[in-house]
């Protein structure tokens, strides 16, 4: 561990933190462990029965007030190349609570936005959001519709927030925009992608994608057993179902006219 007390990213020996964003699953949390795998020097180990997410600072506890600036800075220091967690909402709440320290990771730090199909995120997110909130347990053709409560705007779909973010993320200086189907497509692009945004030289592991469980007992044993896990995500209770099994005409019709934009911008064909 480094002997700073406070991070300080223009002083830092440091290499540049490492940030990734995401709308809600759509594959931060796969991309962290695709760096934390293929560049050694960006990662941490835990003692065993650790939370694994300890591995990679989720910013966004910031804001919800489950960790202090000062606490997150002190983080940054435990690694040589920061891994940095954020979903796309959390950066206005941020920017309120702590805009220096927003300022100065925009700054310094690289920053990698990631995007999924959105008819596959949403099959992800509905059943992700059925095990904590009531109003999401309804038929997916009714869960895409509702208002999405993160973006602060009145009527605004879970498709057009959706939409909106990307954009936004797309477009904003200095964000390298990754798809979450590429990394299983043609990972070693992903690799050289990354490699040439940090300008770190990869170390090549196979698999080259995380090992990944959708066993729950080998799942808690590889993420809180031991001391370097493939992966930090936890298994889902269920599979996710296939969005052409989901959908009906009527909702791809609903997710082209509120998601057009980003489509457009993706090069996503519904």
């Amino acid at each position: 561990m480094r002997d700073q007390s406070s991070y300080n990213f223009a002083t830092s020996r440091s290499s540049s933190p490492i940030v990734v964003v995401s709308h809600p699953r759509s594959g931060n949390t796969l991309m962290l462990d695709f760096v934390r795998r293929h560049f050694p020097q960006s990662a941490r180990r835990k003692m065993p029965l650790q939370n694994p997410q300890s591995l990679i600072l989720d910013i966004g506890a910031i804001w919800k007030n489950k960790m202090t600036e000062k606490k997150a800075r002190q983080r940054l220091t435990e690694s040589n190349i920061p891994l940095i967690k954020m979903h796309g909402f959390d950066l206005p709440r941020l920017q309120e609570v702590c805009p220096e320290f927003m300022k100065d990771l925009f700054a310094h730090g690289k920053i990698f936005y990631v995007v999924r199909d959105v008819r596959s995120m949403l099959c992800s997110y509905h059943e992700y959001a059925k095990l904590f909130w009531e109003p999401a347990r309804v038929p997916i053709s009714e869960f895409i519709r509702q208002e999405e409560a993160e973006a602060g705007i009145p009527n605004t779909s879970r498709v057009k927030y959706w939409s909106n973010e990307v954009v936004y993320w797309g477009q904003l200086p200095g964000v390298t925009l990754m798809q979450f189907e590429r990394f299983f497509e043609d990972p070693i692009r992903q690799l050289e992608t990354i490699a040439q945004v940090l300008k770190q030289p990869a170390k090549i592991k196979h698999p080259l994608i995380p090992p990944k469980t959708d066993n729950r007992w080998q799942g808690y044993v590889n993420r809180y057993l031991t001391i370097l896990p493939s992966s930090t995500s936890a298994p889902m209770k269920k599979p996710t179902p296939n969005w052409f099994e989901s959908f009906d005409e009527s909702d791809l019709q609903f997710i082209r006219e509120e998601g057009g934009e980003a489509l457009d911008l993706l090069g996503y064909s519904i």
